[in-house]
């Protein structure tokens, strides 16, 4: 039998994994469900289950911060991203944050299943096709890009989209870690994000990465 654990703000999602797996039927169960990662202590004992499934987008979280959070309290419990987020550098994102699997909402029961049990036999699944991310010569049309952003900014957004902490961008780009935090703090007053993982998406959305 293998029991997952649901993190997901959406009862609906839950309930729908819920009547997608019958235990005596499919060896898969819902052994819980949280709204959050810091609710997971509290809703289920590590012993109970074997994996998660997570939200990618869960209220105003970070996902990168929910994803090292499963990974030190349960650092034996892989993680299957269940998402809506259709962007293959989300995907490439998680991948290289430790996620196991990223797998589609629309996906069909089989599908979600085959992933599960590969999973749980060590392997890897990742739903969509990668597309190559751009090299820092790879210039961007100007009209797409807004007033006050440089190319140098654009590849800030796309090291913080892929995961590498402050201190690793500011060693790279050789500068300080302040002024890193402080350019990220302008960048986002630009775009109008609230927050970085609201940065990217916009910068997702606007093609910029």
């Amino acid at each position: 039998m293998i029991r997952i654990f649901v993190i997901e703000d959406h009862p609906v999602t839950v309930t729908g994994l819920r009547s997608m797996f019958k235990p005596s039927r499919d060896r898969i169960e819902v052994a819980g469900s949280a709204c959050s990662v810091k609710d997971v202590p509290e809703s289920g004992e590590d012993a109970s289950f074997d994996l998660f499934i997570l939200d990618l987008w869960l209220g105003e979280s970070d996902p990168l911060e929910n994803i090292k959070y499963l990974r030190q309290r349960f650092p034996e419990k892989p993680v299957i991203v269940y998402t809506s987020e259709i962007s293959s550098l989300w995907q490439r994102t998680m991948m290289t944050a430790g996620v196991r699997a990223y797998l589609i909402k629309t996906g069909v029961k089989r599908e979600i299943r085959a992933a599960i049990e590969k999973v749980m036999a060590g392997g890897s699944v990742f739903s969509l096709p990668f597309r190559p991310v751009a090299g820092a010569g790879q210039k961007k049309p100007f009209a797409e890009i807004p007033d006050g952003i440089t190319e140098s900014h654009i590849e800030i957004i796309r090291m913080v989209s892929m995961g590498y902490p402050l201190n690793r961008i500011a060693v790279d780009k050789g500068t300080s870690y302040n002024n890193i935090a402080k350019s990220l703090g302008r960048i986002r007053k630009v775009f109008g994000a609230e927050n970085n993982p609201d940065l990217i998406r916009i910068a997702i959305s606007q093609g910029l990465i």
